[in-house]
């Protein structure tokens, strides 16, 4: 069903709801006024998050067979 969305929607979904305990957490830590954990926080697990992703996807669709194309 095509509802009009560009395929890169899905990404940019998906990757806000891995993003998201880290960012509530880095948000509690800013309501603390402690700027410092706050960077470190979401700079990490992003980095991280993306870091971990990435090779998964990679190794799954190497598994399958499959084309992988990173928008």
């Amino acid at each position: 069903m095509q509802m009009g969305a560009p395929n890169a929607l899905v990404g940019v979904i998906i990757a806000g709801i891995v993003l998201l305990p880290e960012g509530l957490a880095a948000l509690r830590a800013r309501a603390r006024i402690a700027c410092r954990p706050v960077s470190n926080l979401a700079l990490g697990s992003a980095l991280a998050s993306i870091g971990l992703t990435i090779p998964a996807v990679s190794f799954v669709s190497l598994y399958m067979k499959s084309h992988l194309r990173l928008g």
